[in-house]
C-alpha cells in the first residue's frame, strides 16, 4: 500500500528521521520497501539522506539495500548528493563511500559532484577529504552551473 505520492511507510520514516527500530521492523515485515522508488524517483535512502537522518536509519537501509547507494533519483542525484546539500553528518557521509565509493565520481542532472555540494555546504574537512580520496581528480571539475 503506497500513499500520496508514492511513499511507503519505510519512505516516511525515513523522511521523518525516524527510528531505526521503527524502519528494521517495516524493512523486516516488506524487505522490497527498501527498494521502492516513491514518484520522485528517490528511495527511503534518498529521504533518509535528504532528511539527515541518524546515521543508524542510514545504515540499516544501506544493509537492506546497498545498491540503492548507487541509485540516482530524478535529478540524477544519489544519496550521497542529497546528504551532502543537505548537510548530513559525517558519519552519513562516510557510511555512504563505504558502500559505494564510486558515487564520489557522479555528475547529477546539474553538472556537480558529490564534492561540490560539499564545498557549497562547507562540509567538516574529514568529508571533504573522504570525497577526494575517493575522487582525487574532482578537484579539477567545475559545476555545471
Amino acid at each position: 500500500v503506497t500513499a500520496t505520492g508514492g511513499l511507503l511507510p519505510h519512505h516516511i520514516v525515513a523522511r521523518r528521521r525516524g527510528a531505526q527500530t521503527i524502519l528494521a521492523a517495516l524493512i523486516e515485515a516488506n524487505p522490497r520497501g527498501a527498494h521502492t522508488a516513491d514518484d520522485t524517483g528517490m528511495l527511503p535512502l534518498h529521504w533518509a539522506a535528504a532528511r539527515k537522518a541518524p546515521v543508524e536509519v542510514v545504515e540499516t537501509l544501506l544493509r537492506a539495500n546497498p545498491d540503492g547507494a548507487a541509485r540516482p533519483d530524478a535529478n540524477g542525484m544519489l544519496a550521497l548528493h542529497l546528504a551532502l546539500a543537505n548537510g548530513a553528518r559525517a558519519l552519513v557521509v562516510c557510511a555512504l563511500l563505504k558502500v559505494d565509493a564510486l558515487a564520489a565520481r557522479v555528475l547529477d542532472h546539474a553538472g556537480r559532484l558529490p564534492l561540490h555540494y560539499g564545498a557549497a555546504r562547507h562540509a567538516p574537512t574529514v568529508v571533504i577529504h573522504a570525497l577526494l580520496a575517493a575522487h582525487p581528480s574532482a578537484i579539477l571539475v567545475a559545476d555545471g552551473k
